[in-house]
């Protein structure tokens, strides 16, 4: 066991060593509590009249009402179904109408960079799904399996993953299983 004086002569030489290597703060800057605490602003929706109103605001008012939901809704968190879709749209058409980067999306909307992709995936399958791309390509991966090829050549035709040719494959047979 190392004596107490030791520990001390050990400590100081650390503490040396780290001010010759790091270096100290300037003891003409002031301390965190010398500084003044941050001023409040004024929330944006109050300053913002409807001709000075920016794009991506104009936007989540239009999603917020096409959805029927209000927009402080949309800032909680909250992962209601009606709510996660507007978020989802309002995403999508602020990818698709403004020049917005994903980190610029996700401050605006108080929500993490994840969250944006996940919310862009989600609107672009629904879009595909409305539009019947997907329906367009699950037949064709069925007809392609129909026909004899193997799961990675059709995946290759069609241009999808192995693990997406055999869930459509999954979910039709649970499908005409759950009919018979």
């Amino acid at each position: 066991m190392t004596s107490y004086p030791v520990l001390i002569a050990q400590h100081r030489g650390w503490k040396a060593a780290h001010e010759r290597l790091m270096g100290t703060r300037p003891r003409h800057l002031p301390s965190r509590a010398a500084l003044p605490p941050p001023k409040e602003e004024e929330p944006v929706a109050e300053k913002c009249t409807p001709e000075l109103t920016p794009l991506w605001r104009a936007i989540v008012d239009e999603v917020c009402t096409a959805h029927g939901v209000p927009a402080a809704a949309l800032l909680d968190g909250s992962r209601h179904k009606e709510i996660k879709a507007a978020r989802d749209a309002i995403c999508f058409e602020l990818s698709t109408r403004t020049a917005m980067t994903l980190p610029e999306m996700a401050l605006r909307l108080r929500v993490s960079v994840g969250s944006v992709q996940r919310a862009l995936r989600r609107q672009r399958r629904r879009e595909n799904i409305a539009s019947g791309v997907i329906h367009h390509r699950n037949t064709q991966i069925l007809e392609l399996r129909a026909a004899g090829l193997s799961y990675s050549q059709v995946a290759h035709r069609v241009g999808v993953t192995r693990s997406v040719v055999s869930a459509v494959i999954r979910s039709r047979r649970i499908r005409d299983e759950a009919n018979k």
